[in-house]
Parts: structure tokens; sequence; C-alpha cells
């Protein structure tokens, strides 16, 4: 819309631009017209033959007004027999009654009647006899164009800011639609996450003490069979209790939306304590304004993710001005090509068989409790990075 707005402006524009230039050859002819008329006039109840410069003087003085610069009777040549004013251009038309632009200025040349022919013994020796009549070349200030296209020039320039106040009008309201609309999608998956959230801490509670006691007598179990199919079968059910227990957990730090517990804490505490990790942080802040028990779920599930996908686990820890950073790279396969980025986050997306796919989904929920984002991209060589920005608080450690 706005693209086809802007072509509908550009395109009235082009048409004024041209429309001003037609106009403007209009009124120089018409502005030779007159002047034309004019001279013939003022030559008008002479004697017949040249007039002589007091006469022209008093043409140049009724045309100054109609603008008139400068006049010069001329023979077929051009070559000047008389000329009062002051010339200022250089080029001399060769059609009579069509004038030329030279510079700001019109030179024209017309033969009123009367005027005769050159005096005796002007111009060239060799010229043939009977010389053909003398003319006049008149010098012109265009007035009326100049006027109507400095007219023009300003209602083009009033029309130029409406249509670019229109078309920012339009980019606005453009963008304004899109974040509203945004806003709306953003809204709904609110909602339908608050709905699996509800249901989710439903199912989570009724299976949590069945489960418990599973497990327990499961494990009780094992320590009265010896070794053999049933122990192995035995364990099987405790195994798959433990997975259960961990999915309601799971469910549970899910749906987990109470205020969050700041504080100024070491961000790179929770990866001290985590195995088989390449870290970096030698631009890691020592402090920064978090809740610990969920930044640290942050740090724990990015990092399981990460060790999953395969191959060695880096993580990076580093502070700017505005933010803290947290990078997380694996080197396994890569993203998934066919799942778009952002379902990567959401809850329930998994690609693992035995994934419960809430993993990056509570990543994303405490990063955006925090204020800030979590992105995902394939790393160059191979595997994924996953980044995390927190912003500052806007305050100081005391």
């Amino acid at each position: 819309m706005v693209a086809a707005l802007l072509v509908l402006v550009v395109a009235s524009v082009a048409v004024d631009v041209w429309s001003m230039g037609r106009t403007r050859a209009v009124l120089e002819q018409a502005q030779v017209s007159m002047i034309a008329t004019a001279s013939a006039q003022a030559l008008g109840g002479r004697p017949h033959g040249p007039p002589s410069e007091a006469t022209l003087d008093r043409m140049l003085a009724v045309g100054a007004p109609l603008g008139v610069r400068w006049i010069a009777l001329v023979d077929h040549d051009g070559v000047p027999v008389h000329e009062v004013g002051a010339r200022t251009t250089s080029r001399t038309p060769t059609t009579p009654m069509t004038p030329l632009r030279d510079g700001g200025r019109l030179v024209a040349r017309f033969a009123p009647p009367g005027l005769g022919p050159p005096p005796p013994g002007f111009g060239p020796p060799d010229r043939p006899p009977g010389p053909p009549p003398l003319e006049l070349l008149v010098e012109i200030e265009p007035l009326l164009a100049q006027e109507l296209t400095h007219q023009l020039a300003r209602d083009l320039a009033v029309r130029g800011v409406l249509a670019v106040a229109v078309v920012l009008a339009g980019l606005a309201l453009l963008r304004l639609s899109r974040r509203a609309e945004e806003l709306a999608a953003r809204s709904a998956h609110e909602r339908r996450l608050s709905s699996l959230g509800e249901m989710s801490a439903v199912l989570a509670h009724e299976l949590r003490n069945p489960l418990a006691s599973l497990k327990g007598n499961g494990q009780l179990l094992l320590e009265d069979l010896p070794a053999g199919p049933t122990h192995d079968r035995a364990q099987w059910v405790v195994h798959e209790a433990e997975r259960l227990e961990a999915l309601t957990e799971s469910l549970l730090s899910f749906v987990r939306a109470g205020d969050l517990d700041r504080a100024w804490v070491d961000p790179c505490a929770p990866l001290r304590d985590l195995p088989d990790l390449s870290l970096d942080l030698d631009d890691a802040p020592p402090v920064w304004w978090l809740d610990a028990v969920r930044w640290g779920q942050v740090v724990a599930n990015l990092t399981r993710n990460a060790a999953l996908a395969g191959g060695p686990t880096e993580v990076r820890v580093a502070g700017t001005p505005d933010a803290l950073v947290l990078e997380v790279r694996d080197h396994g396969p890569g993203l998934p090509p066919d799942v778009p980025v952002a379902a990567l986050f959401e809850p329930f997306r998994t690609t693992r068989t035995h994934g419960t796919g809430l993993g990056l989904a509570v990543v994303h929920r405490i990063v955006t409790q925090h204020g800030g984002t979590v992105t995902a991209a394939n790393a160059p060589g191979g595997g994924a990075v996953f980044t995390v920005r927190v912003p500052s608080a806007g305050r100081s450690p005391a």
C-alpha cells in the first residue's frame, strides 16, 4: 500500500514537472507574440524605412514592462544596424517568431512591416542587389514564465511536503498495524501458554504423589530381588518412574510464574559446578542483577541440551554496558532445518525421542521474566549456538 502511494506521488510530481515545462513554453511564446504586436504598433504611423535609435529607445521603454531588455535592428545576416539596451546573450535564432532560450533570457527575431531595406552602403560589398528587409532582434526576460514557474515551484514544494507527510503517515500506520498484530499474536500465545500451564500444573500435582509411591516401592523391591530378569524389569520400572518424576518437575518449573527474587549474584557460579565444559569467562562481570535459582535453571537446561546434541560444549559469559550475554554452543548437527527458530522455544516441542520439550520453553520463560531475549542459530563450522541477553537493571551493586 505504501509502495503504491509512493508511486502515485512520484507520478504526480513527474506530471507536474512536465506540465510546468509545457506551460512555460506556451507563456514564452505568448510573451514574444505580445512584444511583436507592441513593436508593430510602435512602428506604425511613421515613414517607411529603418527606425532611428530614438525610435528603438521609445520601443525599449514601452516594452520594458513586458520584459524587453535589448532591441537591435539587424539585417538578414543578423548584423546590427542600430541597437539599444544591454545584451547578455550571444545566440541568435534562425526562425522568426520562434524564441531561443539562452541562459535565463529569450532571444526572438521578427520583421514588423515598414522596416524597409538597410541604409545604402551598409553590409558587405558583395551583397546582391535588392537587399532583403531589416528585422528586429529582441532579448526578453520571461517575466510571465518566471512568475508562473516560481508559483508552480512553490505549489509543487507544498504538494511534495504533503505527499511526504502522507507517505510517512502511511508508514507509521503500517508500523502500528504490524505492531498491533504482533501484540495480538503475542497475547494469544500467552493465553495459550497460560491455559497449558494451568493444565500442566494440575497434571503434575496429581502425578507427583503416585509417582513417588511407585518409585519408592520399586526401589524397595530392587533391594529384595536377586539379580536376574525380574530384577531387571523392576529396575526398568524405577527408571521410568524417575523419568516421569523429572517430567513433572519440568512441568512445575515451566508453569512457575511467581515474582523473581533478584539480587546481585555471580552469573558464572552455576557453570563452575558443571563438568565437561569449555569456559570463556574472561569478559564476565563479577555480579549481575538476577534470580540466582532461575538463572541456574537457564544455565542447566542450555548446557544439558548442548551435551545431548553431541561434541564438546563451549560456554562464554560476557558483560557489556547494556546486557549480560551467555552463549552456549554445541558441536552437534545444528538446528533442525524444518523447524522455525521461534518454534524451538514452544513447550513440548522436541526432536529427541525421550525429550520433554520443556527445557527451552523454561529458558525462554525465565529469560523473558528478566526482561531479556534468547535466540538460536547455526554456528560457523557446525553445531548450534544459543545466546541469552539479560539487560542491565539500571542500578549498581551496593
